[in-house]
């Protein structure tokens, strides 16, 4: 018998783990941004683990690849104010 690669977590644990509180959360749920959770029961829904995980991986290479385009952008940005040989000071 296997056993599953995953756990299920409740709101607040996703909440503690992505540093969102709920509303971000189902905004993002509700825009197709977030895994939506899993209901158990009529009352009882959960988050799969792995799910949460891939979409952190995600944003983590999003937010690298942003930086990576900001960077670029202030860089050009200070050599258009300051030509090669000129300084701020």
């Amino acid at each position: 018998m296997q056993t599953a690669a995953f756990k299920y977590l409740d709101y607040p644990q996703v909440c503690e783990l992505v540093g969102l509180s709920k509303t971000p959360i189902r905004s993002r749920i509700k825009a197709g941004t977030f895994p939506a959770p899993v209901a158990l029961s009529s009352r009882c829904v959960r988050f799969r683990s792995d799910l949460v995980a891939q979409w952190m991986e995600d944003q983590a290479k999003a937010d690298d690849s942003s930086k990576v385009v900001r960077t670029a952008k202030a860089s050009n940005a200070r050599l258009a104010r300051f030509p090669r040989g000129v300084s701020a000071a």
